[in-house]
């Protein structure tokens, strides 16, 4: 991929403003009002000749920054994991049919607003909803609409439970009635069969509402607490055991303690079977017997029960794909059936056992 996030270095990135055309950068605010930072990390002018695609594509780098803030690991690595060529397509799509707008002045708004969103709000949103602070595209489906992701529909979300096309369906409200399938009003979900808002404190409870998931987790005493910040004790690697904020891995041995600490970076010296390595990255002797954070398999690599050669983790996650067993394998395709929302990948949900994707072809 041309674009490299996050790995330009010296003073010229800095959080000071750059005050010339073609300076270099790694995010809008480096550059000067009037200009953007482009797909090559340099200050551009901001005009309405720039392509709709390109727009997309820039507005998913910021959006995986922002993920990388707020869960660890490099930027790239979490475009690459978002499948942008798919996203982007469905809105340009989406753009040809009429079905949304597009306004190019709007690019450096949009990627603010990003950044401005709460790591908890983004953390409980739904993939096709992401974009949904961003007015670079903006929906014109009416409700009862066909639609191809949420970002067409003029209010609500787009309902793919039936497949491709989906229906563009208003919110269910706080306090109302809901089933698995439905999507309740942002920062509320369907629990106990009634949309509630997501709660920060107070006991676990179908009644009070869910925990909110990014920032909190529910403990052993069946309360809601905040996310336990670096150097705490005690934590599992994944599961209800995992208590850290969502940017620490759980370090250490298996059997041995373990508290939460920030994941090593890639191409950096790792402790085998600590899980010490960042997200999409795992502990490997490398040629040359150096033990290194080393990217995690893909589609065809070994994982669980047969990790790749010189593995020195518990190799059970893949980049792009998912590990069945013996090896990584590409994320169920829409309509198939499923078991959860990680059988379907990042751009589906696993609704009523079946995959149904937040952006349609």
């Amino acid at each position: 991929m041309a674009l490299v996030v996050g790995l330009l270095a010296g003073a010229a990135i800095s959080a000071c403003v750059v005050d010339r055309e073609g300076a270099p950068c790694d995010r809008d605010d480096n550059c000067p009002r009037s200009q953007y930072c482009d797909l090559g990390n340099h200050c551009v002018e901001l005009t309405p000749a720039l392509e709709a695609n390109v727009a997309c594509r820039l507005v998913l780098v910021s959006l995986t920054q922002k993920f990388s803030e707020c869960l660890g690991g490099r930027p790239q690595d979490w475009l690459e994991g978002i499948f942008p060529d798919q996203i982007c397509g469905t809105y340009l799509a989406s753009l040809a049919a009429g079905r949304v707008t597009y306004d190019p002045m709007q690019l450096k708004v949009c990627r603010a607003a990003l950044f401005t969103d709460a790591c908890a709000d983004l953390g409980t949103r739904k993939a096709g909803r992401m974009l949904a602070d961003c007015p670079l595209f903006a929906g014109t489906v009416a409700p009862a609409s066909p639609c191809a992701t949420d970002k067409d529909c003029a209010g609500g979300y787009c309902d793919t439970t039936s497949g491709c096309p989906g229906t563009c369906r208003a919110f269910v409200a706080e306090n109302a009635p809901c089933t698995a399938a439905d999507v309740c009003t942002p920062e509320t979900a369907c629990t106990g069969g009634t949309c509630r808002r997501y709660i920060t404190s107070g006991p676990c409870s179908a009644d009070a509402g869910p925990c909110q998931p990014f920032s909190n987790y529910c403990n052993g005493s069946g309360q809601c607490v905040p996310r336990a910040v670096a150097g705490t004790p005690g934590c599992n690697y994944t599961g209800a055991g995992y208590f850290c904020e969502q940017n620490l891995n759980c370090v250490g041995a298996l059997l041995g303690g373990k508290s939460c600490l920030r994941g090593v970076g890639l191409d950096q010296p790792c402790t085998p079977f600590t899980n010490a390595c960042d997200k999409f990255s795992a502990c490997m002797t490398r040629d040359g017997g150096a033990t290194l954070c080393t990217p995690l398999p893909g589609p065809g690599g070994g994982c669980g029960l047969s990790p790749p050669a010189g593995a020195q983790d518990l190799i059970l996650a893949c980049r792009q794909s998912r590990c069945v067993l013996l090896s990584c394998v590409n994320y169920l395709s829409p309509g198939q059936a499923c078991n959860n929302d990680g059988e379907c990948g990042p751009l589906a949900r696993c609704v009523g056992g079946t995959c149904r994707a937040e952006f349609c072809p």
